[in-house]
């Protein structure tokens, strides 16, 4: 994917990006080949089978474990979205369950997968946490279903902590892979969801935490804000990003973004505003100092360097993944979410 065909699909996807730089040690030298590196390696921290085994079950967890039953063709896109604009047009009422108490009969029970049905069955299956429930993972198939025969790779467990809180441990042949834990909390005119964890590929280990704040300010108008955190320890590269997709009756929706990427190759940064379907400009600074700006224009853009030089074909890579990261970061969160949305969604 090049650098020209991102912008217009993080437009697309609604979603914005400010963050707010802490005090760091000074950057080490900019390398644009190994930043764009660092860029990708964030992103493969969710890279696993395992999450598109959770994808197929997530619906039917969400079922089980008291939310709505969702067709499934109404769940795609952003979830984060959906909920923002369903506040927007007044349709969102606080859940009357919340997020930890499952329902009577299923606490302590195992689902897995019926080839016959197509869907997830009780079984008699023992092993699922007393105050949770466990359901298995499988091997899939390359379209979004179960292979057959059914192979288990693992299972996840969604065990109640209380009111509006639950823990969600993945668990592949190696271990636990992926563990996290889903607050939710709010009024009528604002929603917060926090998501915290780690995240364990092949030998890396990945500590994160995703904020998504929906608030709305008057009649038709309102924000949505994400911050997200992720810090590679074994690579030593920070992510952090914060979002805000402002909406306001008689004016186009605007996007403010940004993002910053730390790490032994440098630290680069992009940050801006423009509107949707409209113009505006993102700033790029490497090491503290202007490297470059996209200017938008509807669809259109625009890359310059600070310089008369053209940037090389490295630093546009580099900018793709960054940006790219940020898209994934929406999609990540909304996937760790989909369990338990119809516990937490207006």
């Amino acid at each position: 994917m090049g650098f020209c065909t991102t912008l217009p699909r993080a437009a697309g996807l609604l979603l914005a990006v400010g963050v707010a730089a802490c005090e760091q040690s000074a950057p080490a030298p900019f390398d644009a080949d190994g930043a764009a590196a660092d860029a990708a390696a964030v992103r493969e921290v969710f890279a696993t089978p395992l999450l598109a085994s959770l994808d197929f079950a997530a619906a039917e967890i969400d079922r089980q474990t008291g939310g709505e039953d969702v067709d499934v063709a109404t769940t795609s896109g952003s979830g984060s979205f959906r909920r923002f604009s369903r506040m927007l047009a007044g349709a969102g009422a606080i859940p009357t369950l919340s997020a930890g108490e499952l329902p009577s009969g299923v606490a302590g029970r195992t689902f897995e997968f019926d080839p016959g049905t197509g869907a997830y069955v009780m079984s008699e299956l023992s092993g699922a946490p007393a105050n949770g429930v466990r359901f298995q993972l499988y091997a899939m198939d390359g379209v979004g279903a179960p292979a057959l025969p059914v192979i288990q790779v693992g299972y996840i467990d969604v065990v109640g902590e209380g009111p509006a809180a639950v823990q969600i441990r993945i668990v592949d042949l190696t271990g636990v892979r992926l563990e996290y834990r889903v607050a939710a909390s709010g009024a009528d005119a604002e929603r917060r969801v926090q998501v915290a964890g780690f995240a364990v590929q092949g030998i890396s280990r990945a500590e994160f935490s995703f904020e998504n704040t929906i608030e709305l300010t008057g009649p038709s108008s309102g924000q949505m804000r994400l911050r997200q955190a992720l810090d590679l320890a074994g690579r030593r590269v920070e992510l952090d990003c914060a979002s805000a997709l402002l909406v306001r009756a008689g004016l186009a929706p605007e996007l403010q973004l940004g993002l910053t990427l730390r790490g032994p190759n440098g630290e680069v940064g992009v940050a801006g505003a423009y509107e949707l379907g409209g113009t505006g400009t993102l700033a790029v600074e490497v090491n503290g100092e202007r490297y470059a700006a996209v200017r938008l224009s509807g669809s259109e853009y625009e890359v310059a360097g600070a310089s008369t030089n053209p940037l090389p074909g490295s630093a546009l890579q580099l900018l793709d993944r960054m940006i790219g990261t940020r898209d994934a970061g929406l999609e990540v969160f909304d996937r760790l979410v989909r369990p338990v949305e119809g516990l937490i969604a207006p």
